[in-house]
């Protein structure tokens, strides 16, 4: 193994441009990755704050709107138990 790490550092000394161009590459390479890293997570911070901060829906249903009334849908907010309720968002 030994004339291995020789001949690698024998062909480092002669390249030394090309070895330092390698270098600096990975390195800025590395930097990189872990800045779209942390900005990749950082962007959902804002929303999983807020949601943490309200405990998270406890219940959330999806309706049929060609059977149900959007004043039926209403009325829903008002029943025993409702402490909070959205109101009701189209998907286009």
């Amino acid at each position: 193994m030994r004339p291995v790490f020789t001949q690698i550092r024998a062909a480092v000394f002669r390249r030394r441009m090309q070895t330092a161009t390698v270098v600096l590459v990975s390195l800025l390479a590395t930097t990189v990755s872990t800045m779209a890293l942390t900005l990749l997570v950082r962007s959902t911070q804002p929303f999983d704050d807020a949601f943490a901060r309200i405990d998270g829906p406890h219940l959330v249903f999806h309706l049929d709107a060609t059977q149900v009334r959007p004043a039926q849908l209403q009325a829903t907010s008002t029943l025993p138990g409702v402490t909070a309720a959205g109101p009701p968002h189209e998907i286009a």
